[in-house]
């Protein structure tokens, strides 16, 4: 199929550093969008030409099989609400078809685009998905206009003076296909070199191009760019009628915004949230009023980067059991600043004390990894972590190496201090349930020994994603054959107890009997057959 396709974009865009419009709207490179916006109520208008006397074909556009074509747009784009762009793109076409006689120059209506952009910043991406409609208003003298639409996530992060851009969806129009994309860019203050890696992956073509460009900008409000296209695959090289290959195809624009923060410049603030006791990081939220975006979470490092705008704000850090402190701060472009915040505990609320202890040995752990709503401290050298919370319900999630997880959920009030002991098992444990006691040939569990079973149930309510085994043992007395039969049939009780009374699932637990076999005690006394009539619970791995 012969097509020719060469691109001339002119746009009007934001001076915003971060504003870099495409040719039918919305933030981006040449083909590859953005993951940002401009910022709230920030809004571009522009015109787009795309064409030369080899012919064109504009991004995601029908081919144009005449000898000069040429694509006028008018579009425009808008931030109504933090996270959401939204743009539109209305096309003229011109056609010049100087080797076919008998037909003049035309120019009439191309399709009609309308787009969105929802966008999430993250601690260290900003990430988003995009949405594009074609609506079929073209001339039929270009052929018949079909309704299509393309649906892209983006992902764009920024370091410093270098910016990355990730393109990813589909398209549906005349044929389905996949569209891939990859972009980088240097922002300096007057200067904006960018490349992309673009490609459609369609049934019958593969059309790869590269694209480097660079974009002026000047303190008016007016930016200046160009790129060009080089196809890596034949399906994206120009291809006039005579059959000449034409592989770089050239983009130029202007660019121009009314908003007032036309020359506003990204600063670097580098937080470090700590509690003001104990110099332990915490895990925290900044909110800076007027600012997009508003909100930055800091993890339990409690450090991160911002990439803020540069001027004058007010600026709240507040964390989960501490006191909010909230400063004037002006953010400097182009520096990085230090940010050291010491949170004061919350006195007024309510003291949590978590205190950790092997189960079977009693002994304190220290060095636990104990999390309180979003506040992760390690236990001591006795084995406490204390917290500063509001009054409610927390879960507490303990964790330690050789130890299984283990979460309680417990509810604190300002009236007094809450100290809560959170017993750990050691991942190889045998936990060994005493006092089971049956009469001599029976697998019945007497009333006497639900106690301790009911021991057990403790063991594993708290720590939900174990299974154990259930070991049933016998003394001596009897043959072996007959031994092993009844510590089955007694572990096969137990197991139906936990089940039926206690609800845990039968998934968690097996029951198995090793009759006479493993004796922890001499069979020569009552004594010592007593301790031998047992049954154990065995953490599975």
């Amino acid at each position: 199929m012969k097509r020719v396709v060469l691109v001339v974009a002119i746009s009007f865009v934001i001076l915003s550093l971060q504003a870099a419009p495409v040719v039918s709207g919305g933030e981006g490179l040449v083909r590859i969008l953005d993951a940002r916006n401009q910022g709230l109520y920030a809004w571009t208008v522009g015109a787009s030409f795309a064409g030369d006397d080899h012919g064109a074909e504009h991004m995601f556009d029908a081919d144009i099989r005449t000898w000069e074509n040429s694509v006028f747009r008018l579009f425009g784009s808008w931030v109504p609400f933090e996270p959401l762009e939204v743009s539109a793109a209305l096309g003229l076409g011109y056609s010049y078809p100087q080797l076919i006689s008998g037909v003049s120059p035309t120019l009439a209506l191309w399709d009609f685009e309308l787009g969105a952009k929802y966008t999430w910043p993250l601690e260290f991406w900003s990430v988003g998905i995009a949405a594009r409609t074609f609506l079929p208003t073209r001339s039929s003298f270009f052929g018949r206009g079909v309704f299509g639409g393309a649906l892209r996530v983006l992902a764009s992060r920024e370091a410093d003076i270098f910016t990355t851009h990730l393109n990813l969806g589909g398209l549906l129009r005349e044929k389905a296909g996949v569209l891939l994309g990859a972009g980088a860019e240097l922002r300096y203050d007057f200067f904006n070199p960018y490349i992309e890696l673009t490609a459609e992956v369609f049934a019958d073509s593969f059309p790869v191009r590269l694209t480097p460009g660079v974009r002026i900008l000047t303190d008016i409000g007016i930016s200046l760019f160009y790129a060009a296209d080089f196809g890596l695959t034949p399906d994206a090289r120009s291809i006039d009628l005579e059959g000449g290959e034409y592989v770089n195809q050239i983009s130029v624009g202007l660019a121009y915004s009314p908003v007032p923060q036309i020359v506003r410049r990204k600063a670097l603030v580098f937080v470090k949230v700590r509690d003001a006791s104990t110099g332990e990081p915490v895990a925290a939220q900044v909110t800076i009023a007027d600012h997009y975006p508003g909100v930055f979470v800091i993890g339990p490092s409690g450090e991160r980067v911002l990439d803020v705008q540069n001027g004058r704000y007010k600026v709240t850090v507040s964390a989960p059991g501490y006191t909010p402190q909230t400063y004037t701060l002006n953010f400097t472009p182009r520096r990085t600043s230090v940010l050291e915040i010491g949170l004061e505990p919350d006195r007024t609320g309510a003291h949590l004390i978590v205190k950790t202890a092997d189960r079977q040995t009693g002994g304190v752990i220290p060095g636990v990894s104990v999390s309180v709503a979003a506040i992760t401290l390690a236990t001591d050298e006795v084995g406490e972590a204390h917290f500063n919370l509001p009054p409610g319900s927390y879960t507490i999630d303990a964790r330690a190496p050789g130890y299984l997880p283990r979460k309680e959920v417990v509810l604190v009030s300002a009236s007094m201090p809450l100290a809560v002991t959170i017993s750990m098992l050691r991942s190889d444990a045998r936990i060994r349930i005493s006092g089971i006691y049956f009469p001599s040939g029976s697998a019945v569990i007497p009333a006497s020994s639900y106690p301790a079973i009911d021991e057990a149930v403790r063991v594993l309510h708290g720590n939900p994603d174990i299974c154990i085994e259930i070991q049933g043992h016998t003394d001596s007395q009897g043959s072996a054959e007959g031994n092993l039969l009844l510590s089955q049939r007694r572990a096969e009780a137990v197991r139906g107890y936990l089940i039926r009374a206690h609800g845990i699932p039968a998934g968690r637990l097996l029951a198995r009997g090793y009759g006479e076999s493993m004796p922890v005690a001499s069979n020569d006394t009552e004594a010592g057959r007593a301790q031998n009539r047992r049954v154990e619970l065995v953490v599975l791995p």
